[in-house]
């Protein structure tokens, strides 16, 4: 009996064999043309695909190229493959490998991952280009670009005082190891690269040379601290007001051999950002001519510029000022509005000029649309335009135009204003009535009885100009100056 049934369980295992075994045999040569299941070759499903299709499938997809960049402080960097002429081919290892699988027995539901050799081409110089002109090396409004620093003392938001740092990391990239990482991932075909991986990539960052020890800023804090505790606020007007902080000014102290001093270089450059930051001068400025055609000019001296030695000599004068040490430790105690103003320097700027209002947003609205002069030179006629229509002209007469005489061209202002003067020149030593001063070099409106205002006509300049001035008829003269107030614009142009 016991004989009888191990002869049946040999003969049920013998069965279950034969049937795994022509099962086997049925799936790899039902298969034999085709990938088996789960099959993965560089990470793309070509399952149940012939040898072919495999490849065009790969081909595809692996063709269907980006790169990704990822770096510090959110960096991000993309090239697509179509704009580099990305190219991949594969390699004739993937016949090799279709052979060497199938030579194989298979089983179901087995998971075969494989990678084949493949070779790259591409467009390196669109890749530099792209590199070159990207916002991750260069920076824009909405991702800045941060050297690394050594150990530094700096202004500590949440404390409200000065404290010494590590250092910063910083984001600032070497181009030269940047490209050569993303030319090594295009080579490969690589999709994601991860340059905030300091292991991996750190050569690829500019690193901050080490000029001073955290040890010896210790040291040298309280000074610092007393130095640079401050705020120093420009009331600009327009409700615009400029601040010097406590950062900023620390960064404007140097330390060397034990000693804290200022350093002339940056407390220069923040000077100099200062003025460029509030110039309007120079602006392209757009207006209606008395045509009503839209005319432009980025000529002449109107608008708003700071004085600027007198601007560097007060902002040197307030960064010496000392503050009451127990303002800074209230202050930092608890930082508001009141304890604030205990380290503030509060002062008004030194203006060399000034336009009608500013506007950092739009520099070229710095001036009064609704009231302007305009002195066209072509056609020798002075306009005065309000609400955009012209409310007086009259004739003129202009510098000759030949040598110094020439009247200049651009956008001015009226500066001063004089029944009576003497103008003075190379060989010259007139006395006008009149007189509206438009430029510093001694442009301006007068009366000139002297000239055959009878014989006028928009070429008499030619024979008869001026030594620059805007000369004027009598009444003209009365005109323009009860018009004329000070800062008003005028446009002067051929």
């Amino acid at each position: 009996m016991k004989m009888k049934k191990k002869i049946g369980l040999a003969v049920v295992l013998a069965l279950i064999v034969a049937g795994i075994g022509l099962f086997l045999a049925y799936y790899n040569t039902s298969n034999r043309n085709v990938w088996f299941d789960n099959t993965v070759i560089n990470g793309v499903d070509v399952s149940g695909q012939t040898l072919e299709q495999s490849k065009e499938t790969l081909t595809k997809a692996l063709n269907d190229y980006t790169l990704n960049v990822k770096g510090r402080n959110n960096g991000k960097f993309s090239l697509k493959g179509e704009d580099i002429q990305f190219k991949l081919t594969l390699s004739d290892k993937i016949n090799q490998l279709f052979k060497n699988v199938h030579n194989k027995i298979a089983f179901p539901y087995a998971h075969s991952k494989y990678k084949v050799d493949y070779s790259v081409s591409y467009d390196k110089s669109a890749v530099a280009q792209a590199i070159d002109e990207s916002e991750i090396v260069n920076g824009s409004d909405n991702y800045e670009i941060v050297n690394p620093r050594s150990a530094f003392i700096m202004y500590d938001e949440k404390k409200h005082d000065l404290v010494v740092s590590s250092g910063i990391d910083g984001n600032k990239i070497v181009k030269k190891e940047f490209k050569a990482a993303v030319n090594s991932a295009i080579g490969r075909a690589v999709k994601t690269l991860s340059i905030d991986d300091n292991t991996k990539y750190s050569n690829i960052y500019k690193n901050a040379k080490a000029t001073v020890s955290k040890e010896d800023l210790k040291k040298v804090l309280p000074e610092y601290r007393e130095l640079a505790m401050k705020f120093i606020k420009w009331d600009m007007g327009d409700n615009i007001t400029e601040e010097l902080n406590p950062q900023e000014i620390a960064d404007m102290l140097s330390y060397k051999d034990g000693k804290v001093s200022w350093n002339d270089e940056k407390i220069t450059e923040w000077t100099e950002a200062f003025a460029q930051k509030y110039k309007t001068v120079g602006t392209k400025r757009t207006y209606k001519s008395h045509t009503g055609a839209m005319l432009s000019t980025a000529e002449g001296d109107y608008g708003f510029r700071l004085e600027w030695d007198k601007t560097l000599a007060q902002v040197k004068k307030a960064l010496k000022k000392k503050m009451d040490q127990s303002d800074v430790d209230a202050y930092a105690k608890k930082a508001d509005d009141d304890t604030k103003k205990g380290i503030t320097v509060s002062l008004k700027p030194i203006w060399y000029s000034k336009g009608y209002k500013l506007n950092l947003e739009n520099k070229a609205e710095d001036w009064n649309s609704t009231r302007y002069f305009e002195v066209d030179m072509k056609e020798q006629k002075a306009y005065f335009i309000q609400n955009g229509k012209v409310v007086y002209s009259t004739n003129c007469i202009t510098g000759k135009p030949e040598g110094k005489r020439k009247t200049t061209t651009g956008a001015y202002w009226i500066k001063q204003r004089q029944l009576h003067r003497v103008l003075k020149g190379d060989g010259y030593s007139t006395p006008v009535t009149y007189w509206v001063r438009i430029t510093w070099t001694g442009t301006g409106f007068h009366a000139a009885p002297w000239q055959s205002w009878g014989s006028w006509s928009p070429s008499y300049y030619l024979s008869r100009g001026s030594h620059g001035c805007v000369n004027l008829p009598g009444d003209a003269a009365v005109k323009i100056y009860n018009l004329a107030q000070y800062g008003d614009m005028v446009f002067m142009h051929y």
